[in-house]
């Protein structure tokens, strides 16, 4: 019996200890993942940025367009 719980305890450890990521292999698994996050994030920005600077461009030829169909 008093083997069985040696064993027992051992195998514990073992697959405890065996288990565990360390920070540097994490930051190794997620540093690719977080630089193309960062990137995406980047073009996204500058696409709402663009967005931005056309809308009143896109809205003054809405209007005119509209303005052009009451005409007919």
């Amino acid at each position: 019996m008093k083997r069985v719980i040696e064993i027992t305890i051992v195998a514990s450890v073992v697959l405890l200890l065996g288990g565990c990521a360390t920070k540097k292999y994490v930051a190794k698994q997620t540093d690719p993942i977080t630089a193309k996050v960062n990137e995406v994030e980047k073009q996204a920005q500058n696409t709402q940025k663009q967005l931005e600077s056309d809308e009143p461009k896109i809205s003054a030829r809405r209007k005119s367009g509209f303005r052009r169909c009451a005409r007919w």
